[in-house]
C-alpha cells in the first residue's frame, strides 16, 4: 500500500504544491441533488470533494480551522 500511496502523493505534490487558492464556491452538477464544495487554484485547477472515487455524489471538505469553519459541507440544491 505504501508504494501506491507514495505514487499518488508524488502526483499531488507535482500538480498542487505552491499553487494559490483564487476562489471557493459551490459547483452545480447536472443530475445531482447536491451542490459540491469547490476550490479553484491559480492555474484554473478545480478541487472538489466526491463521496467516493467513482464520483457518486458530493462530499464535504473538513479543515483543521477550529470554531470558524471546521468544514465546508455539501448542500442540497434547495438550501
Amino acid at each position: 500500500m505504501s508504494e501506491l500511496k507514495n505514487k499518488w502523493e508524488k502526483h499531488a505534490i507535482e500538480l498542487l504544491k505552491g499553487k494559490t487558492i483564487t476562489n471557493v464556491f459551490y459547483t452545480e452538477e447536472q443530475g445531482e441533488y447536491h451542490l459540491i464544495p469547490t476550490i479553484e487554484l491559480d492555474n484554473k485547477t478545480l478541487l472538489y470533494v466526491q463521496s467516493d472515487d467513482e464520483g457518486n455524489g458530493a462530499g464535504t471538505f473538513h479543515t483543521n480551522i477550529e470554531g470558524v469553519m471546521s468544514l465546508m459541507p455539501q448542500l442540497y440544491k434547495e438550501d
